[in-house]
């Protein structure tokens, strides 16, 4: 019971997330002009933020739709609590980090972006160990 509901809670978070996305795009066209008008850099920084936003609101939906129906190992957990808050440092991020004409440097677009990937990358590792440990015969294991 406890996974199906994680299971519909990251799914729709990640739902969210992509309305977030679009409401975001909508205060660029509006508030900011489409965007017109900026600086390269800093147009560019904007744009991107932008679109790390919506991959960021992906893998919630991803993993909510292939959850198995079993109780969640440790990594699952892991993986679900950062893609239920990667979206939100992202949108932070873009508000925080992109509007600053001096520099390009985004921290926290970075590292939320580098812990997508190493908990993307390392899922299908860690869930290939799982399999290969649990279809291992019990007589090999204890001798």
């Amino acid at each position: 019971m406890r996974q199906v509901k994680m299971k519909t809670l990251l799914v729709f978070a990640g739902l969210g997330y992509l309305l977030l996305f679009v409401l975001q795009g909508q205060y660029m066209a509006i508030f900011q002009g489409g965007l017109q008008g900026y600086p390269d850099g800093q147009r560019m920084l904007l744009r991107s933020a932008h679109i790390y936003a919506m991959l960021c609101s992906l893998p919630a939906i991803f993993m909510g739709l292939y959850l198995p129906d079993r109780a969640l190992r440790w990594h699952e957990h892991l993986a679900s609590g950062v893609f239920l808050l990667a979206p939100l440092v992202m949108f932070l991020g873009y508000f925080i980090e992109s509007n600053q004409s001096d520099t390009l440097e985004r921290p926290m677009i970075r590292f939320t972006l580098i812990v997508i990937f190493f908990v993307c990358a390392a899922l299908p590792l860690l869930h290939a160990l799982g399999q290969r440990r649990s279809d291992r015969p019990e007589d090999e294991a204890s001798s």
